[in-house]
């Protein structure tokens, strides 16, 4: 009997625990790779949608459900003007329709449950990857211990900057988008926020171009906020005097919210985008995730397309032979990447829509189409994939 296909995933984010748990399914044996010393919450708080949750449940029967229990499903969306002043409500039916309501959750939560499914000597933290060598019969990993080791697979699944991605793409870096983001984590507020419900604060036409979310996490509020800024913001020292120059003049109790939080707290940083990938793959290697797509957060489509891109990745790769494994990954290019510029396309048409002065009609109509007919687009989205 041959020996099971190796692979080596590197990046422990969702993406890359995920894509482990889908290989670790299709009979491979894997090893994940972190160049961070320990799974640190990176981000604040995302969104999963049905079609992240339900590939998430093919993975690894009953993850998505898992998932989806330590999150705070949001059964009400309340849309506001930049005066605080409410105008429309949503209550999205997405449960009803597609299986899985709208989860929002912290990183953390995230990754706790998809790395604590993974065997414990699957998971190497601090470890980074120097070099990685392509032939046809494997691809030599290099390490920066100086160590190194020769796979049938290697998964680049290290994010929007990723050092892998030349190998496959060889694109440049990624682009600013002239979007800033500024996101905080704090108690809740039920006076501010009720629980189970986001609002979405949107300038009026008049006003600077700007918006703020707010986000029920259970045992968080999640803030988030965006405005146009043609300089990356570059983090660190000073982020909260960034975002209250930003965002004076704002709906107060938003405002306020940044004005009492630390400065270490909040979570500065630019967008980044990348023009659609013309490939996903070269020979042994597969680009997955932000590493392959990063997408605007305006859909909150991140998570849930690497999620896709996981699953799709194990079942190109079960049962084959390691000869086989170039067709397998073109199969899997083949697979995602209509879908993926698609969505990548509908995110950044959102997001520049978020900043242009009908806004708050935009606003409405999105929220609109998740309680009521959801159209073709959302349809397709979140009814992915089909009943097999």
């Amino acid at each position: 009997m041959a020996a099971p296909l190796s692979a080596i995933v590197v990046g422990a984010g969702p993406g890359g625990l995920a894509a482990a748990l889908a290989l670790l399914g299709a009979g491979l044996r894997v090893t994940v790779v972190e160049r961070a010393p320990a799974l640190v919450p990176l981000g604040a708080g995302l969104t999963l949608f049905p079609n992240g949750l339900r590939v998430l449940d093919r993975i690894d029967d009953g993850l998505g459900a898992a998932v989806a229990s330590v999150g705070c499903e949001c059964r009400e969306v309340v849309m506001c003007d930049d005066l605080g002043a409410a105008l429309h409500v949503s209550r999205p039916t997405l449960r009803e329709r597609f299986g899985f309501g709208m989860i929002n959750l912290r990183w953390s939560e995230l990754t706790a449950p998809l790395a604590g499914r993974l065997p414990a000597d699957a998971l190497r933290l601090g470890v980074a990857v120097a070099a990685a060598e392509p032939g046809d019969d494997g691809v030599l990993v290099r390490f920066a211990d100086g160590s190194s080791e020769r796979v049938d697979v290697l998964v680049a699944a290290d994010g929007v900057g990723s050092s892998l991605r030349r190998l496959v793409v060889d694109d440049g870096p990624p682009v600013y988008t002239g979007h800033a983001s500024w996101r905080l984590l704090l108690p809740p507020r039920p006076d501010l926020l009720p629980p189970h419900r986001a609002a979405f604060y949107m300038a009026r036409p008049d006003q600077p171009r700007r918006s703020v979310g707010l986000f029920d996490l259970g045992a968080r509020l999640f803030v988030s906020a965006g405005a146009l800024a043609s300089v990356a913001p570059a983090g660190g020292p000073g982020a909260r005097e960034r975002v209250l120059a930003e965002f004076r003049g704002f709906a107060g109790e938003i405002a306020a919210l940044f004005e009492a939080a630390d400065d270490d707290a909040i979570l500065e940083r630019p967008l980044w985008d990348r023009p659609p990938a013309r490939a996903l793959v070269r020979g042994r290697i597969a680009l997955l995730g932000d590493a392959a797509h990063p997408v605007e957060p305006s859909l909150g489509q991140g998570a849930n397309l690497a999620f896709e891109d996981a699953w799709f990745l194990g079942r190109a790769l079960a049962g084959v032979a390691a000869g086989d494994v170039p067709a397998a990954l073109a199969a899997y290019e083949r697979e995602r990447l209509p879908r993926l510029v698609v969505v990548q396309a509908m995110s950044r048409r959102r997001s520049e829509a978020s900043y242009e002065a009908d806004a708050l009609a935009s606003a409405r109509a999105a929220l609109e189409r998740l309680q009521g007919d959801p159209g073709a687009f959302e349809a397709w989205l979140y009814g992915y994939p089909p009943a097999s």
